[in-house]
C-alpha cells in the first residue's frame, strides 16, 4: 500500500523537487499538493494522508518588503494551524522546513549549545513556529524540524542565482577563502524521503557532507558555462574587515557551517557529491 505526503507550499521549489524525486518509487509513495494562499485549505480532507510536507511561507528574499505581522501570520500561524489539522484528522507525522537563519548568526559554527538568537522577522518568525510545534508531538503524531543551509540546485531561486550571475558575467572575483553548509536540493529531498519513511521526529539538519567554499563554487559555475574568470588577491583585506559589518558581503564572504557532528547521517542522504552536485546546477 502506499504511502500518501501532502505537500503545503504548491509553488515551492524544495516541494516541486521532492515530488519529482518520490516519483522513483511509483509502487512505494504517493504526494499531492495545495495552496494556502486562500481559504480554501482549511476545508481540505487531511486524513487520507500518512504525513503533511509544510513548506509554504515568506522566504528570506522578501524580508524587506513584508511586515513583523505578515511574518507571524504566514510562517508561524498557518504552520501552527496546518498541524493541528494534520494531527486532529489522525495523520501521522507533521514535517516543517525551518532555517539555519533562527540562530541569527552571520559568522561561525553552529553547534549543538549554540544558543537561539534570530536577527530577522524571518528567522524570528520560523523559531516560534518550532515552539510552537513541539507541544503537539506524542499520541502518535510525529513533528519533525529541517533547519536547511542554503539550498542549491538548478533553477534554484535566491542566493544561488545571485552567485551564478557573478560567476558567469564578472572578469574578476576575490580569492578569499572560505567554509559554508549548503545542501543540494537532491540530497534534500532523499533527506526529506528518509524523515518520512522512518518517522523520524526532533530537529534535523541537512547539509551536505562537505563545506562549501564560495570562490570553489563560483569557480566550478563558471567553467561549467565556458565564462573565464580570474580570482584576485587584491581587494582580499577590505573584504575580511567588512565580513561582518556589511550584510551583503558577510552573506557572500562569510564563513557560516553547522558542525558536522549535527549531521552524522549526512552519507545516507547525500545521494550527489559537491562536483556533479554543481555541474548539474549550471544549465
Amino acid at each position: 500500500m502506499k504511502k500518501k505526503l501532502l505537500i503545503i507550499g504548491k509553488s515551492s521549489y524544495i516541494g516541486r523537487h521532492f515530488g519529482e524525486w518520490l516519483r522513483r518509487w511509483p509502487d512505494r509513495y504517493a504526494c499531492e499538493w495545495i495552496s494556502v494562499r486562500d481559504k480554501n485549505w482549511s476545508s481540505q480532507d487531511f486524513s487520507q494522508y500518512d504525513a503533511v510536507l509544510h513548506l509554504a511561507g515568506i522566504t528570506r528574499s522578501r524580508s524587506l518588503f513584508q511586515s513583523r505581522k505578515k511574518f507571524d501570520a504566514v510562517n508561524r500561524d498557518l504552520a501552527v494551524q496546518a498541524a493541528l489539522k494534520a494531527k486532529n484528522s489522525g495523520v501521522q507525522q507533521f514535517i516543517f522546513l525551518s532555517s539555519m537563519s533562527v540562530y541569527g548568526m552571520k559568522q561561525g559554527m553552529i553547534t549543538q549549545n549554540t544558543p537561539i538568537r534570530p536577527k530577522s522577522h524571518y528567522g524570528r518568525s520560523k523559531w516560534e513556529a518550532e515552539q510552537r510545534l513541539w507541544p503537539l508531538a506524542g499520541d502518535g503524531f510525529t513533528v519533525s524540524v529541517l533547519r536547511a543551509p542554503m539550498v542549491y540546485g538548478k533553477d534554484c531561486p535566491g542566493n544561488f542565482q545571485i552567485l551564478k550571475k557573478i560567476a558567469v558575467k564578472a572578469p574578476f572575483f576575490p580569492s578569499v577563502e572560505n567554509s559554508r553548509s549548503m545542501i543540494y536540493i537532491d540530497n534534500l529531498c532523499e533527506c526529506l524521503r528518509l524523515v518520512w519513511e522512518e518517522r523520524r521526529s526532533g530537529l534535523i539538519f541537512p547539509q551536505n557532507k562537505a563545506y562549501v567554499s564560495t570562490r570553489d563554487m563560483v569557480s566550478r559555475i563558471a567553467r561549467e558555462n565556458g565564462h573565464k574568470i580570474t580570482f584576485v588577491p587584491f581587494f582580499n583585506g577590505v573584504i575580511r574587515w567588512m565580513t561582518g559589518r556589511q550584510s551583503t558581503v558577510t552573506k557572500v564572504f562569510g564563513a557560516l557551517t553547522y558542525d558536522m557532528d549535527l549531521s552524522r547521517d549526512s552519507d545516507r542522504y547525500a545521494v550527489q557529491d559537491y562536483r556533479a552536485s554543481v555541474k548539474d546546477s549550471c544549465p
